[in-house]
């Protein structure tokens, strides 16, 4: 973890089909909140929406119900784009 954070990047999670592969046994011990406490971004994504039955609404509630909160949640993803560094969300 500490590589992701020195390195600045910044990965895409998808909390619904990371239960459902197995990566994590259920969203509530999801890793989501360790690698974010840990000062990992991670940006919420929906990975292929009709297979694992989601959309970008339901992850959002999945991380939210982890302890991340909308502005992180938007500061994660802003930061994995190839924005200029002044690009912000009001």
């Amino acid at each position: 973890m500490r590589e992701l954070v020195d390195r600045g990047i910044v990965l895409d999670v998808c909390p619904t089909s990371n239960v459902v592969l197995g990566v994590a046994p259920t969203i509530r011990h999801h890793p989501l909140r360790r690698l974010h406490e840990a000062g990992v971004s991670c940006s919420i994504s929906t990975d292929d929406p009709a297979p694992f039955d989601t959309n970008l609404t339901r992850e959002c509630d999945s991380a939210s119900s982890l302890g991340l909160s909308a502005r992180v949640m938007c500061d994660s993803g802003l930061k994995g784009t190839l924005c200029d560094e002044n690009a912000s969300v009001a």
